[in-house]
């Protein structure tokens, strides 16, 4: 079931708008590394920013030089990308590595939580 405020795509409305452009904003700036969302209840509580440092001839490409990144086209793609990883999510962790300033990979972690079940000596799991 759908949360109240949620969209067609997974996301909240209003308050989802901030955290994208937060990961939009730190992905802009990250050649490598990655973006943690953690997720509680069906919302997005949390974001960790791991950005590396690489010592190679790589390192001197400045990627924010016209025409190498398109902000438009990479705020477009993490919208989407992060719709898809955060549909039905309750409770979880979305991880985004990035590699040369691009997402590489996404890894979704998803935590299920059974309150109802108890071990045999009538403790929690």
């Amino acid at each position: 079931m759908k949360h109240p405020k949620e969209t067609q795509h997974g996301l909240l409305a209003g308050a989802d708008l901030a955290i994208l452009a937060n990961v939009t904003e730190a992905l802009a700036e990250i050649q490598h590394g990655s973006i943690t969302l953690v997720v509680q209840d069906a919302r997005v509580i949390q974001m960790e920013v791991l950005k590396k440092i690489r010592f190679n001839e790589a390192t001197h490409i400045n990627t924010t030089s016209s025409g190498s990144i398109d902000y438009n086209a990479l705020k477009d793609g993490v919208n989407k990308q992060i719709a898809c990883a955060l549909a039905g999510m309750k409770f979880g962790q979305i991880t985004f590595q990035i590699k040369q300033a691009r997402i590489a990979q996404v890894e979704r972690l998803e935590k299920q939580r059974f309150p109802d079940l108890e071990g045999i000596h009538g403790d929690g799991i």
